[in-house]
């Protein structure tokens, strides 16, 4: 943590600071000391870290050899400067460090300096080590300075918790905490919050247990009145050098349980590495997966990767390591570090996780409430047994889980409904039928209601098979995808049902245009030649138009467009008269049909003024036959004319 008052550690700071420039920023609490997370704690190693007696520091920070010029100046055009050691060194903001791990800068109007062992980035951490992560950042009333835009770029960069300090002793509250649990709140950040532990500066175990029941009963009393939920982590910060190690442990189990009696049952530990092995805060008895370990690490976790990666290893066994207090995040307001930990067994509680994918999901239960996460009260009424409901995200409180409703999320409610009086959406069997695209459409996950696949056509005819209903909407699902068990459905706005029916009066038509015969079910077309001719015996109605079946497609799903047939002959006229004559014994046929009306002998001459194409072929209607409209005529192959 940055900008601490003066303590233990600090001695070893002041000349460091004083050396290098540094100007320690914070703000004045009406106590006499205001303690944050972390302020009595040295940087510690394991011994399995390799690490010489020169290379001691606090929190990161390092002395700097003063054999030359080490200090702030301004050049000759104005400009400011630093130099480490007779050497000038870039300037600017925290987000490119030096090469030698430092970063040199001025923070605001006033040219309060900040020069500091600078641990990488959250961007760089990756990059140099696995394990570790950005899981926590700890703050207090030293972190005045935050604002909401710098919670969100914490959440951005991978923070999941934020710890705030709530109280210390049994006098001081911190002063920004409502505003600080708000903003993180707002960023759909994870809240824990801590309490400083003084236990009555005594080696009495006596004395320290009563001051613990005190300050505990205190804190409780703070976080109801900051509307803290009961299922919060709450945390002892066990580092204060004042009270005796011999009472810390038996003050503890006394603070547990009085905040237990108070209300909040979460009750977990911070304290340094060396007090937990050391049994100055007992691990046994307080339970070593309740502990939070500090453990500062030499160098970065480039110039030192094997000895952070022991950190990580080294510590698994407790429920949270802090590992640094010299964290720089990106797109801060302030160039300041926080102190960040990693979470290794969800020891801070769970803030919101997003679903794989927001999803539609059915109250099962009756009289299921959506809950209010921070205070377990119910809110609003009961949520309709069946009503579908778009959830986004989930949270697990006390081992329950919790999925919050896109709404909710959209105004920042930490509302949520219990997991187990949820269900998938299911499926509806109904009679298979076929149905077709009345509009160009698609195919649809109904618990996202997102797209699947590319567009389907209109008039594309499918075999559906059964239902999802989705907060009124009715989805269906095809045969193939059913087989395929695919989660998909079509929306019924995109559908109407095929109804084939039979003709009134089965019958021969014609193509009066060339046009094609459609598999509305395949979308595949055959080529229809004007003329060509079709038993007609059944129709569909599609989008407000009418397609005929023939009789040699029945069972199939192809059609032709009606406008495209008729079953009345149009004849054309000669562009005058024609004298013909029969070139042999021929039958004169209604040509749509082919039914056979009479004979006429060869060598007979006739009169034709109007003529039809028809399968291909012409046929001529006499004069007689035209002025009567009668749907007659001859073969043309079978006439020749008369010269």
């Amino acid at each position: 943590m940055t900008n601490y008052k003066p303590m233990k550690k600090f001695l070893l700071f002041t000349a460091i600071a004083f050396t290098t420039g540094f100007a320690i920023q914070g703000k004045a609490d009406t106590i006499q000391e205001n303690y944050s997370m972390g302020s009595m704690i040295e940087a510690e190693s394991d011994t399995t870290t390799t690490t010489s007696s020169s290379q001691s520091s606090s929190r990161l920070r390092a002395a700097v050899p003063a054999a030359a010029y080490t200090g702030w100046s301004t050049d000759s055009s104005g400009n400011t400067t630093y130099y480490l050691n007779g050497v000038l060194k870039p300037t600017g903001t925290i987000a490119s460090p030096n090469d030698d791990g430092y970063t040199y800068a001025y923070s605001d109007a006033t040219k309060k300096t900040v020069i500091a062992k600078r641990l990488d980035h959250p961007g760089d951490i990756t990059k140099s080590i696995n394990n570790l992560a950005t899981d926590a950042v700890d703050i207090a009333s030293y972190q005045y300075w935050m604002t909401q835009a710098d919670f969100n770029a914490l959440k951005a960069q991978g923070v999941k918790t934020i710890v705030i300090k709530l109280t210390q002793s049994t006098n001081y509250t911190n002063p920004y905490a409502a505003s600080q649990i708000k903003m993180a709140q707002n960023a759909g950040l994870n809240i824990a919050t801590y309490h400083f532990a003084i236990f009555g500066s005594t080696s009495n175990q006596t004395t320290a247990t009563n001051a613990a029941i005190a300050e505990a009963k205190y804190y409780a009393a703070q976080a109801k009145a900051l509307g803290i939920s009961s299922n919060t982590v709450m945390i002892e910060d066990a580092e204060y050098s004042g009270t005796a190690s011999s009472v810390w442990t038996n003050a503890s189990v006394a603070f547990r349980n009085q905040l237990v009696a108070s209300g909040y049952p979460q009750v977990k530990y911070y304290t340094s590495k060396s007090w937990a092995t050391s049994g100055t805060m007992n691990t046994s008895t307080l339970g070593i997966k309740n502990f939070w370990v500090a453990q500062y690490l030499y160098g970065t976790p480039k110039t030192n990767a094997t000895g952070w990666n022991n950190t990580y290893n080294n510590n698994s066994a407790y429920g949270a390591l802090q590992y640094t207090s010299q964290m720089y995040y990106n797109n801060q307001s302030s160039v300041n570090p926080v102190d960040t930990s990693v979470d290794y067994s969800d020891f801070f509680g769970s803030s919101f996780t997003s679903l794989t994918e927001p999803r539609f999901m059915k109250i099962n239960v009756s009289k299921t409430y959506r809950y209010d996460l921070n205070t377990m009260a119910t809110v609003g009424s009961a949520l309709t047994q069946n009503q579908v409901i778009k959830f986004v995200d989930k949270k697990q409180v006390n081992g329950v889980w919790y999925l919050r409703t896109q709404a909710d999320v959209d105004s920042g409610n930490a509302y949520g409904v219990p997991q187990s009086a949820l269900t998938e959406i299911t499926t509806n069997t109904i009679t298979p039928k076929y149905m077709y695209f009345t509009s160009t459409g698609w195919k649809s996950d109904p618990a996202t209601q997102s797209k699947v696949g590319n567009n389907i056509g209109q008039q594309t005819l499918v075999k559906v098979v059964d239902t999802y209903s989705v907060n009124g909407k009715t989805y269906y699902r095809t045969e193939e995808d059913a087989k395929a068990n695919n989660r998909l459905g079509i929306s019924g706005q995109f559908l109407a049902d095929v109804s084939v029916i039979s003709l009134d009066g089965p019958r021969m038509f014609y193509a009066t245009d060339a046009t094609v015969k459609t598999n509305f079910l395949t979308n595949s077309t055959t080529a229809v030649k004007s003329g060509d001719t079709f038993f007609i015996t059944k129709k569909v109605l599609m989008n407000g138009v009418w397609y005929f079946q023939a009789k040699t497609d029945e069972g199939s799903y192809t059609f032709i467009n009606s406008s495209k047939l008729s079953s009345t002959v149009k004849y054309i006229d000669f562009l005058g008269p024609r004298k013909m004559k029969l070139i042999e014994d021929t039958d004169r046929v209604n040509p749509l049909t082919g039914e056979v009306l009479d004979r006429l002998p060869k060598d007979k001459i006739i009169d034709f003024s109007t003529k039809v194409y028809i399968n291909g072929e012409w046929y001529y209607r006499t004069a007689f036959n035209t002025a009567n409209n009668t749907n007659a005529a001859i073969p043309a192959k079978y006439l020749t004319e008369v010269k």
